[in-house]
């Protein structure tokens, strides 16, 4: 096996905890503009969270509002929400310094580390700018048209830096993250976050581990 020479992070849940603000946020504004539960929303969220935005508002959607968003309606939402969660970062703690400690650690054994995520590129680097967490990468890669998480960015990261799949470790904490990155043939590894580790494991998880601090001792043995 080729040594592992960089590692894609997923963003949200994986780096940060800023899942539980997200729901809120996007419970609030949809039960706001059309007058669903936001109760339901949020359950939508939670079902369907790990894809690209446009797919999960489409999906929160047709399963509240009985039909996909237009385009416009689509860029309203995801405006909103945006700026709503960046105001959100500002005042909640959505990051653990124990896992910058991992990401020093990382650096400092010489791989290359990016971010993979379904969130918006310019929120993702926002948050990042914020808690001073953009230098640890290579690259920060938000989801935007036929440019996402999953083949694209995976393609991209080998296409620029020269490497092989075998050259590259994916970690990411749903079940969709690993879908869409393991069936590249990319080494997954699943951080639980208090999910059943069998739900990540079904999905391509070469590895599962608690927590993030693993990822380091698993970094040494491959």
């Amino acid at each position: 096996m080729e040594r592992i020479k960089a590692v894609v992070f997923d963003w949200d849940g994986t780096i940060v905890d800023t899942m539980p603000i997200k729901i809120c946020n996007a419970s609030t504004i949809f039960s706001k503009l059309y007058d669903v539960d936001a109760g339901s929303i949020a359950e939508s969220y939670r079902k369907y969270s790990g894809v690209p935005r446009r797919d999960l508002f489409d999906l929160i959607a047709k399963e509240n509002i009985g039909r996909g968003l237009s385009k416009f309606e689509f860029n309203r939402l995801s405006s909103e929400f945006t700026s709503r969660n960046v105001e959100s970062y500002k005042t909640n703690r959505v990051f653990d310094n124990n896992k910058r400690k991992v990401l020093v650690r990382i650096k400092e054994h010489g791989f290359m580390m990016f971010i993979s995520s379904s969130a918006n590129k310019d929120e993702i680097e926002k948050l990042a700018m914020l808690l001073d967490l953009e230098k640890y990468f290579k690259e920060i890669l938000g989801s935007a048209g036929d440019f996402r998480k999953g083949i694209a960015h995976i393609n991209y990261i080998k296409e620029k830096y020269g490497l092989k799949t075998t050259q590259i470790m994916f970690v990411g904490d749903e079940s969709a993250d690993m879908r869409l990155v393991g069936r590249l043939g990319i080494m997954c590894v699943g951080v639980v976050n208090n999910k059943e580790e069998n739900e990540l494991k079904d999905e391509f998880g070469d590895y599962v581990i608690q927590e993030l601090s693993s990822i380091v001792e698993i970094l040494q043995r491959v």
